[in-house]
């Protein structure tokens, strides 16, 4: 993959707002991918005997600012498949250390295993939090977002869960991700813990057997909460494809953004917040 040139054609017209993919004014045809898990809990307020509608979309609203920040967007759910005109933050561009946090091999192929939890720190390094916004998304903005979530009245225990499938060429099969989304309901829920990773990380494999693409290594995230009784919680995967804001290439450099490391992205980019809010 030529990662100087896709960049290249996947930034925003703003210096310091993401966008969505085919936004007007972006940079080109290719996109960016960012990983998001989060779960948010909201006190049961708005709902009544015929509906809890209210009370279901703050929560939602919650879990999408509970982690990196990408309220405020007009999210429109598509498939899961990052092709070869995409890059997937934390990965190809600000590249993290995930090697160094591996939880294991499928039963099948024997491919590695490792966590997300390196690209999810890298999206809330480019997103920001509620609280201090780095590189949100322009209010209002139409994002594409491969995704899923569940929303749940407590008491119930409920999670989301992703797999990150890296294929072996990454210039003819995208990255593909399985998202999913339930309610723990086994006494002893670590073990429905690790199965549920387990048959998530398989999944990919079953993808690629039936499409004939071989995968290198596959990501694995995971994430959970207990909602109280007099609570609504959603719990939220998503992964924007989004045009990258200006101001988040280094120094304006192409080249040395395509090559550089999340801490290295870190220190060149991170003092550019847009702003701290109070």
């Amino acid at each position: 993959m030529n990662i100087k040139n896709i960049l290249s054609g996947a930034i925003s017209s703003y210096d310091f707002y993401c966008d969505g993919f085919k936004s007007p004014g972006a940079s080109g045809k290719c996109y960016m991918g960012a990983l998001v898990l989060s779960v948010g809990r909201s006190l049961r307020r708005f709902s009544h005997e015929g509906s809890h509608v209210l009370d279901s979309i703050v929560s939602y609203d919650v879990a999408e600012a509970e982690s990196a920040y990408i309220g405020q967007i007009n999210m429109t759910i598509v498939s899961s498949f990052l092709g070869p005109q995409g890059l997937l933050f934390g990965y190809d561009v600000a590249r993290t250390n995930y090697k160094d946090d591996i939880l294991g091999f499928t039963k099948k192929g024997n491919i590695p295993i490792y966590s997300t939890k390196s690209l999810e720190e890298a999206a809330v390094s480019l997103f920001g939090t509620r609280d201090e916004r780095h590189f949100p998304f322009i209010p209002g903005s139409h994002v594409p977002c491969a995704g899923r979530y569940i929303v749940n009245e407590g008491p119930a225990h409920i999670y989301c869960a992703v797999a990150i499938g890296i294929p072996e060429n990454r210039e003819k099969s995208a990255v593909l991700l399985m998202e999913d989304t339930g309610r723990l309901i086994e006494k002893d829920s670590e073990e429905q813990k690790n199965k549920i990773k387990n048959d998530i990380a398989e999944s990919v494999l079953k993808i690629g057997a039936v499409q004939n693409i071989k995968y290198k290594e596959i990501l694995v995230g995971f994430k959970d909460a207990k909602i109280s009784e007099g609570e609504f919680g959603c719990a939220l995967v998503a992964m924007p494809y989004f045009s990258l804001a200006r101001k988040a290439i280094i120094e304006n450099n192409l080249e040395e953004t395509a090559i550089s490391s999340l801490d290295e992205w870190k220190e060149a980019c991170g003092a550019d917040f847009l702003y701290k809010t109070q």
